[in-house]
């Protein structure tokens, strides 16, 4: 009978990165929610969670993601020097980690780099908007940007996939 052990799926991760995935991963969902939300053409966008606080929360958790993920990435590839598998296997395994990152990564980056050439501007949830007259408008530069934003989130969402393939795989050879 094949079980699935909890425990498993951190097998060499200390409590805080353990928390800090958790933590990215929430923030990866709440991103994703709020941005096919501000896109939707059919939403009237009023309301309490109208479009000027999703796209606010949005950017605001764009930024956040950035930061957590640098610290995140950090932590997991150091913990890989305790995973007792083959050189090859851990090299593949941080490996998949950059690669998963990076897309994650540059999403947010994208979106800040388009917002500064559309607007100028970030809206951070709870403060005032941060300017940053860095660069002239560019609009179709702008359509570009954000195009690939998209685009990359459904590469993203498919390396997600496998990595939630992996890890319970992984849960249940650990029995």
């Amino acid at each position: 009978m094949v079980s699935l052990d909890v425990r498993a799926l951190s097998p060499v991760r200390k409590p805080f990165v353990l928390v800090l995935h958790w933590v990215v991963v929430g923030l990866f969902v709440v991103a994703t929610v709020s941005g096919y939300r501000i896109a939707n053409i059919g939403w009237p966008g009023q309301g309490v969670l109208g479009r000027p606080f999703m796209y606010q929360l949005h950017q605001t958790v764009g930024l956040s993601i950035i930061f957590l993920c640098v610290i995140w990435f950090v932590l997991r590839v150091s913990a890989l020097r305790g995973f007792r598998r083959s050189m090859t296997f851990r090299q593949l395994l941080g490996g998949y980690h950059i690669l998963l990152v990076s897309f994650g990564v540059s999403i947010a980056v994208l979106a800040m780099v388009g917002l500064l050439f559309s607007t100028g501007h970030v809206d951070i949830l709870g403060l005032e908007k941060i300017r940053f007259d860095l660069f002239e408008r560019r609009p179709l530069l702008v359509v570009e940007i954000f195009g690939w934003h998209k685009t990359l989130v459904f590469y993203f969402m498919a390396l997600c996939l496998v990595h939630i393939m992996g890890a319970i795989s992984h849960a249940i050879r650990q029995e």
